[in-house]
């Protein structure tokens, strides 16, 4: 059974040993009140363990926008080789590649479909305590304006 609600356009959703927080409304300002009220669960609950804290964004290109990365991928090939195996109604496909960084790993994924291509970071900090998660948090705005960064030079205007 799983309880999700929502309070004042947040969702909350403790599940399956996670707790995930989300913004129903799309605007920096709710963006940033993410975090603080993570801290504020955090603080709240501070025997609850805790192995990871991360922030997760989507960005959505769209209809049939070529991304920077695309150049780098043999489309074609791989459709005639799905089609001499009798696969020919491919309707998607993900790519996940996965980096290390200085404060965690960054797990970025594309996911294409007929309709939009979706570009999906998520940003994983391995923790032990309370004070890495509140550490964490605290580098929201940073890591959110990485992942816009990173989202433009991936699939913006001029697609480098």
């Amino acid at each position: 059974m799983s309880v999700r609600f929502t309070i004042n356009d947040f969702q909350i959703d403790p599940s399956n040993g996670r707790l995930v927080l989300s913004c129903r409304r799309d605007d920096q300002e709710h963006f940033g009140m993410l975090p603080m009220l993570a801290t504020a669960i955090s603080e709240r609950l501070p025997h609850t363990p805790v192995a990871a804290a991360g922030f997760n964004f989507a960005f959505e290109t769209p209809h049939q926008q070529a991304l920077a990365i695309d150049r780098f991928l043999d489309a074609r090939s791989q459709d005639l080789f799905y089609y001499e195996l009798g696969l020919t109604s491919r309707t998607g496909r993900q790519i996940t590649h996965s980096f290390a960084l200085a404060q965690g790993t960054l797990n970025l994924t594309y996911d294409y479909k007929p309709e939009k291509t979706t570009l999906m970071f998520n940003f994983h900090n391995n923790v032990t305590n309370g004070q890495q998660v509140r550490d964490a948090l605290a580098r929201f705005a940073d890591v959110l304006r990485e992942a816009r960064r990173l989202a433009d030079a991936i699939g913006g205007p001029d697609n480098r």
